[in-house]
């Protein structure tokens, strides 16, 4: 076990769960940083090597439902999963006003960790779920619907590719049938944190590299058509502050923004800001904020011009991360910032949607008094950014949430990770506020 990090290794049925912003297998607690990744990558290389010919193959599995009721904010509240842990990393509405949930699995796949996707019907009961794999390390960390009715996921994936951790990209149908799946990358640390549509055709996929030749690590930003072939990739860096893609976006004027992070570990981090033209060519870069532990982990394209920028900031002189969203200008210049969260606790900033009343739903976690526990974080913010409501879900265990969604008439759904109840040892959250009637139509 790693306790001095937060992380517990229980044996083989709990293996840590890894990703960009937490590593974790027992007590939910929540770390970023670069050293995250280099232990989950050691951890994981131990653990899981990969064979010398694997495949990524996608099953059937079955996911056990539990239903944890509706919270006194009108939340209804369910836990998906398996024998073992399972978690989601991201949520979409389907065409046919179900959802698409993506995560991880080790309740079944292949062996090792497997990427999970679960289609839903709109009530939020699974109709189908598959898990993508090999006998390594495969994970997905974004998904997006598609116009034939299906969906594509992102994600990583070290049981093929080119070595070490690639980029992961596959295509699913409205039936759960797999169409494709893709890796990119080089021989090192290639990993895809978002996806989003082309504007012309294909899909974008943003992430991170540590292909060989970078010393540090930098935005990965590449297009692929509808078969997932690759059509072009570019990388932002400098030579001294690795920098890192969390989202991609569209933006009305034809190209692409992209938020992430700038800087080693603390005091060094700042959010990251890249705009580019539909090619991948960079118009404008801009760092925000101080030089302490901010992160931007997802974005948006603000109404009348601008973006929304959702994550985590380090305030002054004190060692806590609080919950931020920071509205900026067309070129990325701070037009305001505002920190939510409770004093002397961690809190932090994963996603946001944009509802159809115009106001924004941004989620993640806050940690609370009682050791090795967190509670999921939901903020309801007006477009200047006044706080609405303040909703969470406390089963006196590890919740948090780490996607969002908008549905019809201001409902939202989000997703994330549980292990106060359900099958195993942790479950998917989910968590829906359904149609409000007081909503504009």
């Amino acid at each position: 076990y790693i306790r001095s990090l937060g992380a517990e290794y229980a044996g083989s049925p709990h293996p840590p769960v890894a990703s960009g912003n937490l590593v974790t297998a027992v007590n939910g607690l929540y770390y970023n940083g670069e050293y995250v990744d280099t232990i989950s990558i050691a951890v994981f290389a131990r653990l899981f090597r990969r064979a010398s010919e694997d495949t990524l193959r996608a099953e059937p599995i079955q996911l056990d439902v539990t239903d944890l009721g509706t919270t006194n904010d009108g939340l209804a509240v369910c836990a998906l999963g398996g024998s073992f842990a399972d978690g989601a990393r991201d949520v979409c509405q389907a065409s046919d006003g179900g959802l698409f949930i993506v995560g991880y699995t080790y309740s079944g796949g292949a062996g090792g960790v497997d990427a999970l996707i679960v289609k839903t019907n709109a009530a939020g009961s699974p109709e189908w779920a598959r898990t993508l794999g090999g006998t390594a390390r495969d994970e997905a960390n974004v998904v997006i619907a598609t116009d034939d009715g299906g969906c594509l996921l992102a994600g990583l994936t070290s049981s093929v590719g080119a070595g070490g951790l690639d980029f992961l990209a596959a295509r699913f149908d409205s039936d759960g049938e797999l169409a494709w799946a893709r890796t990119y990358g080089g021989e090192r640390t290639d990993v895809a944190e978002s996806v989003c549509a082309a504007h012309d055709s294909g899909f974008m996929l943003a992430g991170y590299t540590e292909m060989t030749g970078v010393t540090m690590s930098d935005v990965l930003f590449l297009q692929v058509d509808e078969d997932g072939n690759l059509l072009w990739q570019r990388t932002y860096g400098l030579e001294d502050r690795p920098e890192r893609a969390h989202d991609v976006i569209q933006t009305q004027a034809g190209g692409y923004f992209l938020a992430g992070t700038i800087g080693l570990d603390p005091p060094d981090r700042q959010m990251l800001q890249i705009e580019t033209d539909a090619f991948g060519d960079e118009l404008w870069s801009k760092p925000i904020g101080q030089k302490a532990f901010d992160v931007a982990h997802a974005a948006l394209e603000a109404t009348g011009g601008g973006f929304v920028l959702v994550g985590q900031e380090t305030l002054p002189d004190q060692n806590l991360m609080r919950f931020s969203v920071v509205r900026t200008s067309e070129r990325g210049y701070s037009q305001w910032r505002r920190v939510y969260g409770e004093p002397n606790h961690y809190d932090v900033g994963c996603d946001l949607c944009l509802l159809s009343d115009e106001t924004y739903v941004a989620v993640g976690v806050s940690n609370t008094e009682r050791a090795g526990q967190n509670k999921a974080w939901i903020q309801i913010l007006s477009p200047t950014s006044k706080a609405l409501e303040t909703l969470s879900y406390d089963a006196q265990g590890a919740e948090w949430l780490t996607g969002v969604c908008a549905l019809p008439e201001s409902g939202f759904a989000a997703v994330g990770h549980t292990n106060s109840s359900g099958a195993g040892s942790f479950d998917i959250l989910l968590v829906c506020r359904p149609p409000r009637s007081d909503s504009p139509s």
